[in-house]
């Protein structure tokens, strides 16, 4: 009890503090479920915050998802999110290789299936841009040409790469100098008007 006689307990999420009394009765779906003068159950934010993984209350087994993806629980993992999932597919080459991702390295599917996490169908990617060059040669492929062929981004029509050019500053994709002389002819003539 403290000087005023009200009764006080300790918080439900285990840190310890003592819960705050309530200062007026909350009652929700007909349920009382704070009464004024007593104490709370939980520190505000503690009930949420301080449940994770098995002692959570929407506890599924550590298995979740993120868009295609599918995640487990595995908080003491190096490529961790702040809840403590890991991308399955990341856990899944990883026990392939006998040994962590080396740092910058990233998982490719082959079908295309996010959840398709079969060991036959993931090869390991060095670096993000050698991923993105996958996914650029089969969409190629998808659409009835070499994997090596190039979408000119103006007219749409693939090509040789050698056919195509690329900005000396090396940025952006490989464009038909026709179909880029065509756009700045555009964009210096709407500029006049």
């Amino acid at each position: 009890m403290n000087n005023r006689g009200e009764i006080m307990k300790l918080c439900e999420c285990g840190c310890g503090q003592p819960a705050p009394i309530a200062k007026r009765n909350i009652i929700s779906k007909g349920e009382t479920i704070w009464k004024k003068g007593q104490a709370k159950r939980f520190i505000f934010g503690h009930q949420l915050r301080n449940r994770r993984g098995p002692d959570c209350n929407a506890w599924n087994g550590g298995t979740s998802t993120t868009g295609e993806y599918i995640l487990n629980w595995n908080p003491n993992h190096p490529r961790a999110s702040r809840k403590g999932y890991v991308l399955k597919h990341i856990l899944i080459a990883e026990k392939a290789l006998g040994k962590p991702l080396p740092t910058g390295a990233e998982i490719h599917h082959l079908d295309g299936d996010a959840a398709n996490n079969n060991q036959t169908n993931l090869v390991v990617c060095e670096n993000r841009k050698y991923h993105a060059l996958l996914h650029l040669r089969k969409r190629a492929i998808d659409e009835g040409h070499p994997a090596n062929y190039r979408k000119c981004p103006f007219c749409k029509q693939y090509d040789k790469p050698c056919n195509m050019y690329m900005y000396p500053s090396g940025l952006g994709s490989l464009v038909h100098r026709e179909c880029a002389n065509k756009d700045r002819r555009e964009r210096r003539s709407m500029k006049t008007k």
